[in-house]
């Protein structure tokens, strides 16, 4: 038998400068592999745990916790309860925490050979060959309880102890903000640069772990179930609409339910959007079969936005399909606008009954049909601009005018036809060779001048001199 009744272990700073933290602790095993013991650790720094590799340095904060310790040495079981203080992950703060441990181990499955003088029983002779070729469980982790303030709760997330560990269980999400996250994915480790806009946000919803084997993560089962989900950044939002929508994960492939959400920028744009479809061969590379619908906007939103707009009337709608490698995806895009009509300060006259169709694609943006009538006349446009490697190419467009009816000044009326060609270059290095090119014809199809005309005739004698010649 073994009684220790006491023990501690120090966490100590360099230079002998005072202890960090503290693990107190007894222990007994009796006849038979029978144990018994308690630990209490204090205040132990995060920042100083080996175990977390090279995260700990980036992690501000610790941990206290009782454990006790029951069971056999074959087939021992620990219990503990943990509390980690309010932490900081790479500058961004999180909540306290308060978490229920437990760790079991299963009696190993031993052939006994024999019985010692006192009647203990004496098990085969390690076989490593056999050790390395077992793969069930040999027990279970548990955890249970509330991460950051009770904005993350874990309930009976279970892990099975094998070389390929199962996972099942529950994890519920409690208005999660998601702003200390957006702060460590933006974060820039360069003191020169410029602050990045924050990330900020919520999500309310449970993630049903149903079965995650490591050693088999294409058949993982996994349930989203989002109540509340909503991200902004730098004035922003997009924001779910559905509340019993389920993203689920099965067999390699996430479907995602038809949901729409609603999204407002601070010019005062605001629409929706939905999305269904799925995503196959997860843990393959990905295979993308996606579709987005978005739902007619009001153009009136466009006064006050773009520049000298002083009416806007009309509606914008479209959709995407996205299919095929994530990394060069095959994109199928259309945009419309129906009953448009527009006035810009500066122009003779407003545009009205104006229809336009855009198509996109991975290689191209095609504007494939542009009509209105401006100035009494009809007006029509098509246009085209490359996309390479996600880079603009030079756009280049057709405009038509017929019937174009002009009055510049009064007693001054004319009728015009118009064929025009312009380019674009975006990526021109100078900024005058950014600016649109204009080439084509303008023909003057009827012109009418009213305005009185005076002919001063003062000084007007009339007749001929003679002319005399000398010879």
């Amino acid at each position: 038998e073994s009684d220790v009744r006491s023990l501690s272990l120090t966490k100590v700073k360099k230079e002998n400068r005072g202890a960090l933290g503290s693990v107190l602790g007894s222990v007994a095993i009796h006849r038979g592999g029978d144990m018994r013991g308690n630990l209490v650790m204090q205040g132990y720094p995060l920042s100083r745990m080996e175990l977390l590799g090279p995260l700990a340095k980036k992690l501000e904060g610790s941990v206290s916790g009782v454990a006790r310790l029951g069971g056999k040495l074959s087939a021992f079981d620990i219990d503990a309860d943990v509390n980690l203080t309010p932490v900081r992950i790479m500058g961004s703060a999180f909540g306290g925490s308060d978490l229920h441990l437990a760790m079991t181990q299963k009696p190993p499955n031993q052939k006994v050979v024999g019985k010692t003088p006192c009647g203990a029983p004496i098990g085969a002779p390690f076989d490593k060959e056999t050790y390395l070729k077992d793969t069930s469980s040999q027990g279970e982790y548990r955890v249970s309880g509330a991460l950051f303030g009770g904005q993350v709760r874990l309930d009976d997330v279970v892990a099975t102890r094998q070389k390929a560990p199962v996972i099942t269980g529950k994890v519920s999400l409690d208005r999660f903000d998601l702003g200390p996250i957006g702060k460590i994915l933006t974060a820039n480790e360069d003191p020169n640069a410029p602050p990045s806009t924050p990330l900020g946000g919520e999500i309310t919803g449970e993630i049903a772990l149903d079965e995650i084997a490591t050693s088999d993560l294409a058949h993982a089962r996994v349930r989203f179930s989002p109540k509340t989900l909503r991200v902004n950044r730098g004035g922003q939002k997009i924001e779910l609409r559905d509340k019993d929508a389920v993203f689920a994960l099965a067999d390699d492939t996430i479907t995602i339910p038809k949901v729409t959400f609603d999204i407002a920028a601070p010019n005062g744009l605001k629409g929706a959007f939905a999305v269904n479809g799925n995503v196959k061969k997860v843990t393959r590379g990905g295979d993308l079969g996606l579709e987005a619908e978005l739902s007619p906007i009001d153009l009136g939103i466009l006064v006050g936005v773009v520049p000298k707009m002083t009416r806007a009337v009309g509606t914008l709608s479209g959709s995407v399909k996205v299919a095929g490698n994530p990394s060069e995806p095959d994109l199928d895009g259309r945009l419309k606008v129906r009953g448009g009509e527009f006035g810009i300060k500066g122009l003779p006259g407003g545009i009205t009954d104006v229809e336009v169709d855009v198509e996109a694609d991975e290689n191209e943006v095609r504007i494939t049909r542009a009509v209105g009538h401006f100035l009494g006349g009809d007006v029509s446009m098509n246009a085209h601009m490359p996309l390479k490697g996600g880079q603009l190419g030079v756009a280049r467009a057709t405009v038509t005018g017929r019937q174009l009816y002009i009055a510049p000044v009064e007693g001054v009326r004319a009728t015009l036809d118009a064929d025009l060609e312009v380019s674009l270059n975006p990526n021109a290095p100078s900024a005058q060779g950014r600016l649109p090119f204009v080439g084509g014809e303008i023909a003057i199809t009827q012109f009418e001048y009213t305005r009185p005309v005076t002919i001063d005739l003062t000084g007007f004698k009339g007749g001929a001199k003679r002319t005399i010649v000398e010879s």
